[in-house]
């Protein structure tokens, strides 16, 4: 009986451990930095700070995004996606951030995604454009959809940075009041 007791403490203990080695890498924040959902003033400080924070590196690092963010971040070592998390929104909402890497070992692309709560808006057209304002890049321009029935873009720069927001196909350039589902910050290397 005591083998067996035995035997089943080094099992849990060795479970354990390759559970840790197979986990990706989270980098933590203190526990008083830590947001468990953000506000929407809160999203757009967190926005103008990455656009602002992306105008002046070479790539990602997701130890910048989680403190730009106040949020804790799971990184993985191997791309296409090398770090990411969700965020809950005060208003029921969701909001994902993905560091992206094309062909190069850092990510050079930040994907956010909004999964708006039934009724709400997280971020609409013109309240992204004061943060834009704010992070020193251009005003958003419209590009409307690249084919008929596509999603419709916004795109703006800042420096060597390209802020592309992207919304249903059904709006049009006048209707600053539709909701953003996606954004990419692009750091293209060029000015």
């Amino acid at each position: 009986m005591l083998s067996l007791l035995l035997s089943t403490s080094f099992l849990l203990f060795g479970c354990r451990h390759t559970d840790a080695i197979a986990s990706p890498k989270i980098i933590h924040l203190p526990e008083t930095e830590a947001m468990t959902e953000l506000s929407q003033p809160e999203l757009l400080s967190a926005l103008t700070r990455m656009i602002r924070g992306a105008q002046h590196v070479r790539h990602f690092s997701a130890d910048e995004v989680a403190t730009q963010l106040g949020y804790p971040l799971q990184s993985r070592s191997k791309g296409p996606v090398y770090f990411g998390t969700d965020i809950p929104l005060s208003d029921g909402s969701n909001f994902g951030v993905i560091g992206v890497g094309v062909g190069s070992p850092q990510a050079i692309r930040l994907d956010l995604e909004f999964e708006p709560a039934p009724g709400q808006c997280p971020l609409s057209v013109a309240a992204l454009q004061p943060v834009l304002t704010a992070a020193g890049a251009t005003p958003a321009q419209w590009l409307g959809p690249i084919r008929f029935g596509s999603d419709a873009r916004w795109r703006s720069r800042a420096g060597s940075i390209v802020i592309t927001a992207t919304v249903d196909g059904k709006y049009g350039e006048a209707d600053t009041d539709a909701c953003i589902q996606y954004i990419s910050i692009e750091i293209t290397g060029e000015n």
